[in-house]
């Protein structure tokens, strides 16, 4: 399971002007970085903590 670009982080990149369009999106309040913090923390703690880990290895053992 893979987090998503603006929902679950902010992806900077290595062009100069993208990068700078999502600055000004977060200085302006285009960009809700307090929720796409909130959901990384929630994707991080449901999907990489252990117990999501083991979920994620039975299910697909049981998938199988």
């Amino acid at each position: 399971v893979q987090p998503k670009n603006m929902i679950h982080y902010i992806g900077i990149t290595l062009n100069k002007e993208k990068d700078t369009k999502i600055l000004e999106n977060i200085r302006n309040g285009e960009i809700d970085i307090e929720k796409i913090a909130k959901n990384g923390y929630e994707f991080v703690k449901k999907n990489y903590s252990p117990e999501g880990l083991t979920q994620y290895i039975l299910d697909t053992i049981n998938y199988i």
